[in-house]
């Protein structure tokens, strides 16, 4: 069985998923309340039931009864309590009762049929039962990535798309670095235990506040009174991203001046993205007077500028833990000092290693001018 969702203004068809249904499905047909699928199979001659996720348009698998032989066509009746098959090569139609909190068939009866009937429909009737129906939107949504320390809220919209209140009976999430805020009063608007009448809705407060670099993902469960989906789920991902630590004074400075750095602290974590490719108009000279200094990566250096954008580090030790890279505008100079991957260092730029003795325990891919006046360079 192939579902697509339809573009509501174009009537275009998006194509969503397969979904197995043995061999020879015939005829699908869809409850009045839109909860029910149910598709007839030639083959095996039975009829297999279907719940639909009411966010998302998936079938789940209910259940298969046996029909006559040869089930073809089926169809359900408009008040949605009555499935009919009809069965081309046992020449009958089949009754079945639905199960108006599953979905599941009962047999009830079968019919006698002309020969070979090969189609069946109802007319008449109308739905009298209300029912409340969940709806959560969106189904999914990637936050991509947030810097760790930091947070991204996204809101989600529970609904009612039924014909009777929905209560919803409880709002949870979970997942690593994920939180979910009900009744915030700005992204959100449910509270705690909302009533929903038909066709109303309210939304909730999804947050991503990554304590760590790495994927990340959650679900969001939404309880409430719907028989047929008592749990709506959404899925949720993203990514706990470095930091962004630009420099951003004018000229020259040190790096343990936490005014110098866009990110509002002076970088010094393994979080921490160092860059230093502020163009400034001028050749300027960054001294890093800490140690150890420990970062995600370093960028230093424009590509292409007419200035050139200088770090210098005196007896001290930097561990970088990614990437990271030294443009062709960057130079850096390393006297007494140690540089620990394991991220590896990319040089286009102009590395000098100078004074007593320089210590290099990281990868070093040298694409550009490699100085050496160390008496004691060790690059390993």
């Amino acid at each position: 069985v192939s579902l697509y969702t339809i573009n509501q203004n174009t009537g275009v068809l998006t194509f969503v998923e397969n979904v197995a249904a043995v061999t020879a499905p015939q005829s699908i047909a869809v409850d009045p309340t839109g909860r029910f699928a149910y598709v007839s199979k030639w083959t095996t001659s039975d009829v297999t039931a279907y719940t639909i996720n009411q966010s998302t348009g998936s079938l789940t698998f209910v259940g298969s009864i046996a029909a006559g032989t040869s089930a073809i066509s089926v169809s359900v009746d408009l008040t949605g309590r009555f499935v009919y098959v009809a069965n081309a090569d046992s020449n009958n139609a089949t009754v079945y009762s639905i199960n108006q909190s599953t979905g599941a068939l009962t047999w009830e009866q079968d019919i006698a049929t002309g020969p070979n009937p090969y189609f069946i429909t109802t007319t008449g009737g109308a739905i009298t039962t209300p029912y409340p129906i969940i709806s959560l939107s969106p189904a999914s949504y990637p936050f991509g990535s947030v810097p760790v320390g930091g947070n991204a809220s996204w809101p989600v919209s529970i609904s009612n798309t039924g014909t009777a209140p929905l209560s919803v009976t409880g709002i949870s999430f979970s997942g690593t670095d994920f939180s979910v805020d009900p009744g915030d009063g700005t992204l959100s608007t449910c509270g705690t235990a909302p009533i929903l009448a038909p066709t109303g809705s309210c939304t909730v407060s999804v947050k991503l506040a990554p304590l760590s670099l790495g994927a990340k993902s959650g679900t969001l469960t939404v309880a409430s009174d719907d028989t047929v989906t008592p749990s709506a789920t959404a899925a949720f991902s993203g990514n706990g991203g470095a930091t962004p630590c630009n420099w951003t004074n004018a000229g020259s400075g040190n790096w343990n001046d936490f005014n110098n750095w866009s990110c509002g602290h002076v970088p010094n974590s393994a979080t921490d993205d160092a860059i230093i490719d502020q163009e400034n108009n001028v050749n300027y000279t960054i001294t890093m007077d800490l140690t150890p200094v420990t970062l995600n990566s370093l960028k230093l250096g424009r590509i292409t500028s007419s200035y050139t954008q200088t770090l210098t580090m005196v007896a001290k030790t930097l561990n970088i833990n990614n990437a990271s890279s030294i443009n062709a505008k960057g130079a850096f100079t390393v006297n007494g000092s140690t540089i620990n991957g394991p991220g590896i260092l990319t040089n286009s730029g102009t590395l000098t290693l100078t004074g007593a003795s320089n210590i290099i325990n990281a990868d070093l891919a040298n694409q550009g001018v490699l100085n050496i006046t160390s008496p004691n360079a060790n690059v390993t």
